[in-house]
């Protein structure tokens, strides 16, 4: 019997099992058999086998259902396994959007890793690259599973260098989904967040008004709050960010002068430390005022 064959025949016996101590057990045993675990030989056989769409569909949902029986053990397998993000970055790229399983999608959340991903994209073609972004734009515009969209943004950040890739989500139907995603990932994500920064950049050098005048506003705001209340490397970061906004920005939706002049200061030189403590300064003085 082949590999294949060998995962069929466990994908089958997995589908039928209930979740209880029992099956927790049964897949322990199976985790411990041979050299490698029966997780790690699934995600290879999904690569060797990826034009069978539904055998990779039956595969997805085994490893779902494998992390409803033992959620710790997927995570750290499927992480572990750089093969995970070439599969899932070859699946949301070759298969229409629509045709996306919530299974494959549920799996891309479990074990998205950003180095891992945006490695995997690096190294797609430029079809297969714009082939990818119009999946996830047209992905946009037909569900409202915040988790799994704020993974596929996180997905189009590596393209913050690429203006010709920026030019097309900008310009794509669904830029307004987009649009709000975006701010509601700086909103509220613990992460890194240059590329998405650098992102905005990008944009607002290739189209001042892309943004609504109310989220051109939101923008500011979260900008000075990340300045007044974030860290040494988040205040940099967003300092530059304030002064992107406002040298390409419309200035009629710019908050207010207290914003420009802060602007302005960060604008003349980022190594002159007397104009960034007065730019923060200012900002301060704004938050302390927004607070009374």
């Amino acid at each position: 019997m082949d590999s294949k064959q060998n995962m069929i025949s466990f994908l089958t016996e997995l589908k039928s099992k209930d979740i209880t101590d029992e099956t927790f057990d049964w897949l322990e045993n199976y985790l411990n058999k041979g050299e490698q675990s029966i997780i790690h030989e699934l995600i290879l056989n999904i690569g060797d086998h990826f034009d069978d769409q539904q055998y990779v569909l039956n595969a997805f949902q085994g490893l779902i259902k494998i992390y409803d029986i033992n959620p710790n053990i997927l995570v750290k397998e499927v992480k572990e396994t750089k093969m995970t993000a070439k599969i899932l970055v070859h699946y949301i790229c070759e298969i229409e959007y629509n045709k996306w399983n919530e299974s494959g999608l549920q799996l891309l959340v479990i074990s998205f890793d950003d180095n891992h991903y945006h490695h995997q994209i690096k190294q797609l073609n430029n079809k297969q690259q714009l082939q990818l972004v119009n999946n996830i734009l047209n992905y946009f515009g037909q569900s409202d599973n915040a988790e799994i969209f704020s993974v596929l943004i996180q997905i189009l950040f590596v393209f913050h260098d690429n203006q010709d890739i920026v030019l097309i989500i900008i310009q794509h139907q669904n830029a307004r989904f987009f649009q709000e995603f975006l701010l509601e990932y700086l909103n509220h994500t613990k992460n890194d967040v240059s590329k998405p920064l650098f992102f905005i950049e990008t944009i607002m050098k290739l189209d001042k008004d892309f943004f609504y005048v109310n989220d051109f506003k939101i923008l500011q705001q979260i900008s000075i709050r990340q300045i007044h209340d974030g860290t040494e490397n988040e205040r940099r970061l967003y300092l530059r960010n304030l002064k992107i906004i406002i040298q390409y920005g419309n200035h009629e939706n710019i908050l207010g002068d207290e914003i420009l002049e802060a602007a302005r200061m960060v604008q003349m030189t980022y190594t002159d430390n007397y104009c960034l403590k007065k730019c923060i300064s200012i900002i301060d003085n704004l938050m302390n005022k927004q607070k009374q």
